[in-house]
């Protein structure tokens, strides 16, 4: 074999790589023959190793790994694991290609995602994709210069807000002494509390009660005190805040020179419109809306006018003050998008999305402009928008592209908050937690019967103006096992990259301007929330990250919602397991959770009974011999907890004594099994049937 010339050790691995990605799109994933997998990546692992090609090695390995957690029975073969040997034939065709330029493929993103992936963690295998390949294939477009306002620049400043300053700090220092002066009251108070041993007998009841309802006052007062504090706080923080606040106004003659500069280096001569009218942004926001709107501009004249409009061309921006929001539109009237040469682009960077590329609607192939460097020109910059679009995610803020197609021209929707420290939001519920969503990405909210809803088998949708939009439970991704079904449907209409879809909300609650915080610590990295907001409580609530959400909500089909996040499926179902054993509850609790089941434990009766009264169980399995409370007595008690009278109860023994076996079930354990001989399989099959798991 060693005398096989390089080349047919190639042709080896793509007949292998042919006959892995038959057997895995022709199939259901529960169809799929792991074996055979196992055997063609085996036969690929020893050809690339006979042709020295360890980049090819250590991705086949990776897949290895992940077809070993299936193999041990750790996760079921599944569509992402469909989608990640998909994904990796189109690598290993682009490495035996030869279109790399003689430089290895980069796999960083690939390999993290396999890692994830064997893990059972969250991966995007489209990202590593497109960070991996695309990036290497396509001609990027040159960053912006990020835009920094000069220290030195003067802006006008409302006299009115100095005052309110003053004001409020003004109430911050007689709150200050206000409650310097109720300390000095409780001092006094300490003072007769330690005279009291001294006391007359007979004067003591009476000089206890008159301290009391004193101290009960100063209670009330000091409380009222705080209050105040707390609300001068607010109040000079917000306009403390406004202090940043610029008119939109003073970023204009920036605007104004970089039109007259591209123009200049393209010979495109172009009318540029500016807003009038005084709107005021944040700082932060102003610095970082700039960048976009200039690459906004450059787009426009160089796929817009160049070559078609040399002279008569226009670009006009208006802007719009919402409520906490401002909107932007930059609307050219150039030759608009090349739909074909963008799909023509899509298939050629994306050969395993052929089939749905094909047929998607030009509305659709939109969102692909934001991919960085794929553009509408046949050569140059790309149209640069995937800059634009992270840059203003990073400020809450989000971009939308409309065009009628060739010769129409194009807007671009800009939609930024007016400040990132004071965000004007919806206040939800969602499975019993109360979340919040910027107002940036809303268009309406609509109340709908369930009955309206349209079950179209891929997803739900509902019609709204002639426009079927695709509806998704919020639950669906972000779950606390506590959902509640109502009649009526609380829709939350959301607008991201062009695309419309429907989030669905157990309850919305009201609308509402909040100040924005940074996740903390504990929370960061967590792929759906964005930060921290402080209802009218003081209590902290999350803002949901929405573009993140969208992109998850997407990829997800309503048979893939029916699947996993039926009410009979596993996910939902909370199993208590009581055992005085640590080993014992360890092991239990690791069998049930890799099941798919959310398992908790208790180290005996009386441990357990204090669970069940602060959460919601729909099955117990119980030790029979605990200390403090043994498994039957726990049995009876439980019973008699209201909502738990039919629990079902599985006990575990460490005795095989049949005798015991048949008092347990008699009693009314639904199962018994011995700890040193129980079948998993058999387990498992009782606490399927029990809680009625298809």
């Amino acid at each position: 074999m060693s005398d096989q010339p390089i080349s047919s050790f190639s042709s080896e691995i793509l007949r292998c790589c042919s006959l892995l990605e038959c057997e895995v799109k022709n199939n259901p994933p529960e169809k799929i023959n792991i074996r055979e997998l196992y055997k063609l990546i085996t036969a690929m692992i020893g050809a690339a190793r006979i042709n020295s090609s360890r980049q090819m090695e250590e991705m086949l390995f990776g897949l290895l790994n992940v077809l070993d957690g299936v193999k041990t029975g750790c996760y079921l073969f599944s569509r992402i694991h469909v989608r990640m040997f998909v994904i990796a034939c189109v690598y290993i065709r682009e490495m035996l290609s030869g279109q790399t330029g003689g430089t290895e493929l980069s796999m960083q993103y690939l390999l993290e995602a396999f890692e994830k992936i064997a893990a059972e963690l969250p991966a995007d295998l489209d990202e590593a994709y497109i960070k991996d390949i695309i990036k290497n294939k396509i001609c990027c477009p040159a960053a912006v210069k990020a835009a920094v306002l000069s220290p030195s620049r003067e802006v006008s400043l409302p006299v009115e807000i100095i005052d309110k300053i003053i004001s409020s700090a003004d109430g911050l220092i007689i709150n200050q002494y206000q409650l310097k002066s109720k300390m000095e009251s409780l001092h006094d108070l300490y003072r007769i509390f330690d005279s009291v041993a001294e006391s007359d007998p007979l004067q003591l009841r009476d000089r206890m009660e008159k301290a009391r309802r004193r101290l009960k006052a100063i209670e009330a007062d000091v409380k009222n005190q705080i209050l105040k504090f707390e609300r001068s706080a607010f109040r000079l923080q917000e306009d403390s805040l406004a202090l940043r606040m610029l008119p939109f106004s003073v970023i204009f003659e920036d605007i104004k020179n970089h039109a007259a500069a591209i123009s200049s280096a393209t010979g495109c001569r172009f009318e540029l419109l500016l807003p009038s009218g005084r709107i005021l942004l944040d700082k932060i926001i102003i610095q970082s809306i700039l960048p976009p709107l200039l690459s906004v501009i450059d787009n426009a004249v160089e796929h817009g006018f160049s070559g078609y409009k040399n002279r008569g061309g226009k670009i006009t921006l208006t802007a719009s003050d919402h409520t906490g929001k401002i909107t932007v539109e930059i609307h050219d009237n150039g030759r608009g998008i090349n739909f074909p040469l963008l799909r023509e682009k899509c298939l050629a960077l994306f050969p395993h999305d052929r089939e749905k590329l094909a047929d998607l609607p030009n509305a659709h192939l939109i969102k692909y402009l934001f991919i960085e460097g794929i553009g509408t020109a046949g050569q140059g910059r790309g149209f640069g928008l995937s800059g634009a679009k992270t840059a203003l995610e990073q400020i809450k803020g989000r971009i939308i592209i409309t065009t009628g197609g060739d010769d129409q021209g194009t807007i671009v929707k800009i939609t930024v908050p007016k400040s990132l420290t004071n965000i004007f939001g919806y206040y939800i519920i969602s499975s019993g937690v109360k979340f919040f969503i910027p107002s940036t990405y809303v268009n309406e909210i609509l109340i709908v019967d369930r009955k309206q809803v349209l079950d179209l088998v891929t997803r739900q949708a509902v019609k709204i103006r002639e426009n079927i939009i695709p509806v998704f439970p919020l639950s669906g991704i972000i779950n606390t096992g506590n959902r509640t079904v109502t009649e009526k449907l609380n829709i939350i209409m959301i607008e991201v990259s062009g695309e419309t879809i429907g989030i669905a909300a157990d309850e919305i609650l009201y609308h509402a301007a909040a100040i924005f915080k940074p996740l903390p610590a504990n929370l960061q990295g967590t792929p759906y929330l964005q930060g921290v907001v402080l209802d009218e409580e003081f209590r902290i609530v999350n803002i949901l990250y929405i573009p993140r959400i969208v992109e998850k909500l997407q990829n997800i089909r309503n048979l893939d919602y029916r699947e996993k996040y039926s009410e009979s499926n596993a996910v939902y179902k909370r199993i208590l397991v009581v055992d005085d054993s640590p080993v014992s509850l360890d092991i239990m609790s690791r069998l049930l959770r890799r099941a798919g089941f959310q398992a908790e434990t208790a180290g005996d009766g009386i441990e357990a009974l204090q669970k069940i009264r602060s959460g919601n169980y729909h099955l117990v399995i119980a030790d029979t011999d605990m200390p403090r409370m043994d498994g039957l007595t726990f049995m009876e008690n439980l019973h008699k907890e209201k909502g738990y009278e039919k629990t079902p109860v599985i006990f575990q023994t460490s005795r095989s004594d049949e005798q015991q076996i048949r008092y347990c079930l008699s009693a009314g354990a639904r199962a018994v099994y011995v700890k040193s001989s129980f079948s998993r399989e058999a387990l498992l099959h009782d606490i399927h049937n029990l809680l009625q798991i298809s």
